[in-house]
């Protein structure tokens, strides 16, 4: 196609770190906090806020990452089949951050591990909803940036959500307070 293979590799990472790259990444960071919260701290927060055994706070987490699988893969061919993103995005988030408010209202209270389940399921489904056609979408973006520098695109990727998380969990005790010795 007539394109100059050793000129389109030079200076990469000024290809690929511009706004609609770092901005995508950050957002999606940002949206993953629930995410890696849930997989860092899952046990812990069920077995300190809701009582319940390690077990059954193992058997939450797997309830999750179970949603989570079939919403990543459902909507990753429904996304290709319809070939659209967005409107998948935004179910996902909405629908995610809902979940988390609900589960977020039963603090304080004594939900069933059914009620836990649901709503993590809840939670993780639409996160998965959600992520699978940013990633299909932050690829194409990165594509049509320069299709030789996908690796370096999604690098600065998880190097922003790397910078994220790192300071989410830094910042995170100084602002929430346990009211436990865990």
């Amino acid at each position: 196609k007539g394109i100059d293979v050793a000129q389109s590799l030079k200076h990469p990472w000024k290809q690929m770190l511009k706004t609609d790259v770092v901005v995508s990444s950050f957002a999606v960071a940002v949206m993953l906090l629930i995410y890696y919260t849930l997989v860092g701290f899952g046990v812990i927060l069920f077995s300190a806020v809701f009582g319940e055994t390690t077990k059954a706070a193992n058997g939450l987490q797997n309830w999750a990452w179970g949603a989570n699988v079939v919403g990543v893969i459902v909507v990753g061919f429904l996304a290709d089949r319809f070939r659209v993103r967005k409107p998948f995005m935004v179910v996902g988030a909405i629908g995610s951050a809902v979940f988390v408010v609900l589960l977020t209202l039963q603090v304080g209270g004594h939900p069933s591990y059914h009620h836990l389940a649901f709503l993590l399921a809840g939670i993780t489904l639409f996160l998965g909803i959600a992520y699978a056609p940013w990633l299909a979408s932050f690829t194409e973006t990165l594509e049509s940036r320069n299709p030789a520098l996908i690796a370096t695109g999604l690098a600065i990727n998880g190097y922003v959500l790397r910078v994220i998380i790192f300071a989410a969990f830094l910042i995170t005790p100084a602002i929430i307070s346990s009211v436990t010795p865990i």
